[in-house]
């Protein structure tokens, strides 16, 4: 990502990985750097080593003067598919509660509590955008797609996010965020409500 504030990810194929090392992370003239180390059998296994990996599929090739890794390539942009699964009924409580239990925590702190709420209330808000994509079976694409993706696919949940941002008060910030939550969690019966019971079990299966 070349614009201001992006970083670069890059991916080396070595031909041996040192042990127990996955990535390196330093600046290049002011740049973050994420700096992947992979080696040919990492791009022929059945899983990615990282979830960063399926950027590898489509990654822009800068040098392979074998044509090595474009030929492997192919095979792990078949393999390697992006899914997410489905929602168990432990998490579909879990989302169902929390998310509610955020807000209800909030509710009567608004003056009391000032920085607690709104620390509540903007965590609420990223937290309900990962949501989005895990409550719809989608793989979560990091912040700045998701953006995208919910700008094209949801402009009544982008229009929110951003009034929720610009919005003068935090007592606007807690009904933004209840509308957003009904939003989101609208496939998997929306958040908890008083009359309901949600158990969890000792174990989440």
């Amino acid at each position: 990502d070349t614009s201001p504030g992006g970083d670069f990810d890059i991916f080396v194929i070595v031909r041996e990985r040192p042990a127990g090392l996955e990535s390196v992370h330093f600046h290049c003239g002011g740049v973050p750097v994420d700096m992947n180390l992979r080696t040919t059998e990492d791009l022929c296994r059945e899983e990615p080593l990282t979830e960063i990996d399926h950027a590898i599929a489509t990654a822009e090739i800068l040098h392979d003067p074998t044509g090595q890794i474009a030929a492997l390539r192919e095979g792990v942009a078949r393999r390697w598919q992006p899914e997410a699964s489905r929602l168990t009924e432990h998490e579909i409580g879990m989302n169902r509660f929390c998310q509610q239990h955020a807000l209800d925590k909030v509710r009567h702190r608004l003056d009391t509590e000032p920085l607690l709420s709104e620390l509540l209330l903007a965590t609420n808000v990223y937290w309900l955008m990962m949501t989005y994509f895990r409550v719809r079976s989608r793989p979560y694409p990091g912040e700045k797609e998701a953006l995208r993706i919910i700008g094209d696919e949801e402009p009544t949940m982008h229009a929110l996010m951003q009034a929720f941002y610009a919005a003068p008060s935090r007592a606007e910030k807690l009904r933004i965020s209840e509308e957003l939550t009904d939003f989101v969690l609208a496939p998997i019966g929306g958040p908890w409500r008083e009359g309901d019971t949600i158990s969890f079990g000792t174990h989440t299966d």
